[in-house]
């Protein structure tokens, strides 16, 4: 608009649908009057969702001086549904996965939910000296998150199907502040630090398959998550080497959970509920050294060392969960990586090495996997010669090398007290990848 002043805006929409599919025996057609001499008993179950969302942003800058004042806003409506639904199948001709199921027999449950997103944001920038700059501001953020479940006019509840609900969660925080700053010591060096606050809105879980006590007692008696970080570290480039180190203390608060309310047999659903903090603190080291023109070496270490502060404590429950001082689910202490890298132009290779520590999959640390080591082999060579070849390149991958036997994913059934929970997935074994590519 002037020198001085800029503003920016952008509007935006956004439509997505979408089912998960899995073929089932446990709810069959026949239960449901559905049954015939050609239909199946293997139904098909969907989880299904429908999201409708459209918002704006906008900034406007002002250069005053060494100041840098921005200030800005984002706004977003989100029209989300979200069910589970049978469909029945015909021996002859069960249905096509990949085409959307249509017209189902049975409805377990059905949410309707709108999602009113309103933030927003003012800091400035202040460049004290050549070496010293200091940024700081704040945000407001608004997030209220309204449900609507009506079981009439489904094709047929099963069990487990949630009742009737509604009512709307308010997440909401208008202080949220940040502080940082960057002072040069050096052409080649740098120290940085900052200080945040932030908060994670009210997702799903509220609602889901709660009842409108239930949801009601949530709204009533839980705080959003919160969390406030401090950073400090240092960057150093000069010539073939650069490199970082920072560490962080983090104090995550409100630390929502999901305590059962009965016997998992008798269907009764979760409630959530506030448990307490977590401190997460640590060290972050990075750095690349270029040995000549082709030979590159980058290596990363991270050690995180974080603890729930507080036992969990519920009337429901016969005893507290002894969780203070335990070390969080599926945070490992040590993470590494190194990579050793060539390219000459037309031959290139990359050999990868990536050490993952070991990690608790029961809150009071009962249960463990071990750590692993994973080794990745790229190599390729780009042609060249004449205009044919002039952009043609082949590549083979190989990940995990060694066809290491290891545990990758943990929590896909939840964490709980047990040692075994049947949360544990596998990691892929030794796979071959080629690829030709070309470019014009």
């Amino acid at each position: 608009m002037t020198s001085d002043l800029s503003v920016s805006a952008t509007a935006y929409l956004h439509e997505n649908e979408g089912q998960g599919i899995w073929f089932t025996p446990y709810v069959s057609p026949f239960s449901f009057g559905q049954g015939g001499p050609n239909v199946s008993p293997i139904s098909v179950r969907t989880t299904e969702y429908d999201m409708n969302r459209a918002g704006a942003l906008g900034s406007a800058t002002w250069m005053l001086g060494d100041h840098t004042i921005e200030g800005g806003f984002w706004y977003e409506y989100n029209d989300f549904n979200q069910d589970r639904r049978f469909y029945a199948n015909t021996r002859a001709a069960p249905r096509p996965t990949l085409e959307f199921m249509r017209n189902p027999f049975a409805t377990q449950w059905s949410y309707a939910y709108d999602f009113e997103t309103t933030m927003f944001y003012i800091q400035d920038r202040w460049d004290i000296t050549d070496a010293l700059t200091i940024s700081g501001g704040f945000k407001s953020v608004t997030v209220d998150m309204a449900v609507d479940t009506n079981i009439i006019g489904f094709t047929a509840p099963v069990p487990g199907s949630n009742a009737d609900l509604e009512g709307t969660i308010t997440s909401e925080d208008n202080f949220l502040p940040q502080i940082g700053f960057t002072y040069a010591l050096t052409d080649d060096s740098e120290i940085f630090g900052g200080y945040t606050e932030n908060m994670r809105a009210h997702t799903l879980a509220p609602a889901a398959s709660q009842t409108q006590s239930g949801f009601d007692f949530i709204k009533e008696n839980t705080d959003p998550e919160s969390s406030k970080t401090t950073e400090v570290g240092w960057r150093y480039r000069n010539g073939p080497f650069q490199g970082v180190a920072a560490a962080y203390y983090v104090k995550f608060e409100d630390r929502l959970l999901g305590l059962s309310s009965g016997a998992g047999i008798i269907g009764n659903p979760s409630v959530i509920k506030n448990v307490g903090s977590v401190t997460t603190k640590g060290v972050e080291l990075a750095g690349s050294y270029d040995f000549t023109d082709e030979w590159t070496l980058y290596g990363t270490y991270s050690y995180n060392d974080s603890k729930y502060d507080d036992d969990v404590v519920d009337a429901t429950l016969p005893a507290p969960i002894r969780t203070s001082g335990k070390t969080v689910v599926n945070a490992p202490e040590h993470l590494f990586k190194a990579d050793l890298g060539y390219d000459n132009g037309t031959f290139f290779g990359k050999l990868s090495l990536a050490y993952t520590g070991s990690r608790y999959f029961s809150y009071v640390n009962n249960a463990e996997v071990d750590g692993y080591t994973l080794a990745d082999l790229s190599a390729g060579y780009r042609f060249g010669g004449n205009e044919m070849l002039e952009g043609l390149e082949l590549q083979l991958n190989v990940t995990n090398l060694t066809d290491e036997e290891y545990v990758s994913t943990l929590g896909t059934n939840g964490f709980n007290t047990n040692a075994d929970n049947q949360t544990l997935m596998v990691g892929s074994p030794r796979q071959f990848f080629a690829t030709i590519r070309k470019s014009f």
